[in-house]
């Protein structure tokens, strides 16, 4: 799905907008919390959809964004933390070694952008601690988040087409 920007407000549902074309519209969000209007996601069909296919590809819309704000949504110390697959790894083994022993500290980290990096030392078990616990924590709220927006999609909204 495909955001589409100058929503007011959510539009949940199936149109029928042309002679064989369908949209499906989902959710409601905005980049900054201060703008007057956001965005909605949108799918254009060009035959009428059943239902499992909605489902099919909005929960795939909820997946991606869990994704992208795992993978970019983090901040520690004010820098973005890039959390890919394996940075998740590497901070979990680096995480685990410094509890082992602290012979395995210090620990260096590069946060930021590739255009402005800054390397973060953690030289304690209690640095890396918060730091792994931010980690895993931003995890898990997003995790939850994108649980919570499945279950609260009202599939009635697009039985039917709508006006």
């Amino acid at each position: 799905m495909e955001k589409i920007y100058g929503a007011k407000g959510e539009q949940n549902g199936l149109y029928r907008i042309g002679r064989f074309k369908w949209e499906v519209i989902y959710g409601f969000g905005k980049d900054n919390e201060n703008d007057e209007t956001g965005y909605n996601y949108r799918l254009q069909y060009s035959y009428r959809p059943r239902l499992e296919n909605i489902k099919k590809d909005i929960i795939e819309t909820v997946n991606e964004i869990v994704r992208d704000r795992i993978l970019q949504g983090m901040r520690f110390r004010g820098h973005l933390v890039w959390l890919n697959a394996e940075n998740q790894r590497n901070y979990a083994d680096w995480y685990g070694l410094a509890v082992i022993s602290d012979s395995n500290l210090p620990v260096t980290v590069k946060l930021g952008q590739d255009e402005e990096p800054v390397e973060v030392t953690f030289n304690t078990l209690e640095e890396i601690t918060e730091f792994y616990e931010a980690v895993a924590n931003h995890i898990r709220e997003t995790v939850t988040t994108g649980w919570q927006m499945k279950k609260n999609i009202n599939w009635e909204e697009y039985e039917h087409e709508k006006d």
